[in-house]
């Protein structure tokens, strides 16, 4: 029969805890859950899933942007140079994407506001995003009047 000292008898349970606490980590942590959830394929595997929406999405966007009324009045020779027309009538082609720019801030703002409305988050991460979202939001709005003014 043989006997175990204390000394050995300590080793033995740090060891044990120490390999219980690196299996939580590993199994638990942020970064690994991040990096399962976000790998190649199965953003792939969604874009591929998508594609219909993500065109239609886009196509709303441009639309919505003024990208064939930039396209019609864009192109007459007596705009000039102008990147922002100062008449309300025209439309130029760099003013449907700087619309576009504040289309795709403002999106992006209220999308913030929604995840920061979502039950079940941290509240410091809840209001990370109602203060990125409502800053995004307000950006946008202050771009977009800006570029009115001027064609006023």
């Amino acid at each position: 029969m043989q006997t175990v000292g204390v000394g050995e008898r300590l080793r033995m349970g740090l060891k044990k805890k120490t390999g219980a606490l690196v299996h939580r980590v590993e199994n638990h942590s942020v970064v690994s859950n991040t990096l399962r959830s976000f790998s190649r394929t199965s953003i792939l595997d969604t874009l591929r899933d998508r594609v219909l929406e993500i065109v239609y999405l886009i196509a709303i966007l441009l639309f919505s942007s003024g990208l064939i009324n930039g396209m019609i009045e864009g192109s007459s020779p007596y705009i000039g140079n102008y990147l922002i027309y100062p008449r309300s009538g025209v439309q130029t082609i760099p003013e449907t994407f700087i619309y576009l720019f504040t289309m795709l801030i403002g999106s992006a703002g209220m999308y913030l506001l929604y995840l920061g409305g979502r039950q079940g988050l941290r509240r410091r991460i809840a209001n990370f995003y109602l203060v990125f979202g409502f800053s995004a939001v307000v950006i946008a709005l202050s771009f977009a009047l800006f570029v009115f003014n001027l064609k006023l």
